[in-house]
């Protein structure tokens, strides 16, 4: 039975992204008989995409200006280039449905002003989207795995119009429960850090190769939550069941990860 464990990338682009890049990822997802999750994709996507999301809509209410929010978008790009290009996206996922279709006519007449038509519906699109991917989260896969009790999973909350979107981070009150599973394998960790140790020198790696070392050097010492964020990708190859395929749109940094560990990874295209 080919069996899927999505990863993030898979779980963000088909709740958020546009049309077809939502489809391709479906269809992957649709070759496989079965599927699974961990909880921590649901933790990153809270604390990545669907927050940078949220990001996008309250600048859109904020300025009242579609063009505006695209110069908000534009003075961050040079030092939080993943929440820039994240917003675009999120604005052409949002404007993807409302090319000037007879619906929209029909609700602001032919007088109204073309750019506050498409300024409403956009955010009217992008809020949609906020709110329908929360509540499909778990709805993506057969199962969602591996609990993590110090996560507390709530959703964005609509206040004063605004999107508010709290705990992104978990809040462990001795050490962070995967911790705790991480550490039950040591020589796994070993290997992952072998892996990680051979990857582009860049920032996430680094990060990734430090708290990887702590574990492994230093058992006893509570994982941190930091720590348990900074792991990522190798969270997922950890994880993932040993018959079961990684699918993931990251494949160049999953793939050897996973391999180290005698699994497999696949991405959509």
């Amino acid at each position: 039975m080919a069996k899927a464990f999505i990863e993030t990338t898979i779980l963000a682009n088909i709740l958020l992204k546009p049309g077809d890049i939502a489809c391709r990822n479906k269809a992957a997802l649709a070759k496989y008989e079965t599927s699974s999750m961990p909880t921590y994709a649901i933790k990153e996507l809270k604390a990545g995409a669907l927050a940078y999301y949220v990001w996008t809509y309250n600048k859109l209410v904020v300025t009242d200006s579609l063009a505006n929010t695209l110069l908000a978008i534009r003075s961050v790009m040079s030092f939080q280039p993943y929440r820039a290009s994240t917003a675009i996206e999120a604005l052409a996922s949002a404007m993807q449905p409302l090319i000037v279709s007879s619906e929209l006519q029909t609700q602001y007449g032919k007088i109204a002003d073309p750019q506050q038509v498409i300024f409403d519906s956009c955010r009217l699109m992008l809020k949609k989207l906020i709110i329908g991917a929360w509540k499909r989260r778990r709805l993506i896969c057969d199962s969602v795995l591996f609990p993590i009790g110090c996560f507390r999973e709530s959703g964005p909350k609509e206040v004063d119009g605004l999107f508010e979107l709290e705990e992104r981070r978990c809040k462990p009150q001795t050490e962070c429960e995967l911790g705790l599973l991480l550490k039950k394998d040591p020589k796994a960790l070993v290997r992952l850090k072998g892996v990680v140790d051979t990857q582009p020198q860049k920032r996430e790696n680094s990060r990734r190769s430090k708290a990887l070392r702590e574990l492994i050097r230093n058992p006893k010492r509570p994982c941190t939550e930091t720590m348990c964020r900074d792991l990522g990708d190798v969270i997922f190859a950890f994880l993932a069941p040993i018959d079961a395929t990684v699918l993931t749109t990251n494949l160049r940094d999953i793939q050897p990860l996973v391999a180290a560990l005698g699994k497999k990874a696949s991405s959509p295209d």
